[in-house]
């Protein structure tokens, strides 16, 4: 899409989305940034950056915070009601914002697993020293029983008791 319909569907001037592409370049498309022709052409993913920032920017963060956002890979789907009226090719964006959800939750997912993964091997580990502290206690325990049964064993030789072994 042009920069002016993304600019009417961000409720901003046409300089605002340049200097916002300008700004925050690197999420941005090479078509967005108009490296691949003389004219901006603003993709679906675009369209969802540029609403991220619109939103952060009323939100009163500063350019900093939302570097760091976008750069930690959040955004804001949910287009403005001034793009109601404006032909954005919406489907493909609600596609894109849908596939971005999902993705998210698959982050989190495999985040949980591993999460769960390591916890398995530290109780694996765990219940392997725990195995090792109770067999060298239990050789312990074995040893100070042969131990006894040898002084036992002699008393009663002492006292003239023929054990027959």
């Amino acid at each position: 899409m042009r920069l002016g319909n993304a600019a009417k569907a961000m409720g901003v001037d046409t300089e605002t989305i340049s200097r916002w592409i300008a700004s925050y370049g690197d999420f941005f498309t090479s078509a967005a940034r108009g490296q691949d022709s003389a004219q901006r052409e603003i993709t679906e993913a675009d369209l969802i950056v540029l609403n991220t920032i619109r939103h952060m920017r009323r939100e009163r963060l500063g350019s900093d915070g939302i570097w760091d956002k976008l750069n930690e890979g959040f955004r804001v789907a949910e287009l403005p009601a001034a793009a109601a009226g404006i032909d954005l090719g919406l489907t493909t964006v609600n596609a894109y914002a849908n596939t971005l959800a999902i993705q998210r939750q698959l982050d989190e997912a495999r985040a949980i697993i591993q999460k769960l993964q390591q916890q398995i091997q530290d109780t694996q580990k765990a219940d392997a020293a725990e195995k090792e502290r109770l067999m060298t206690q239990w050789r312990r325990e074995t040893e100070s029983l042969y131990e006894k049964i040898g002084k036992y064993k002699a008393m009663l030789r002492q006292a003239g008791i023929d054990l027959g072994d």
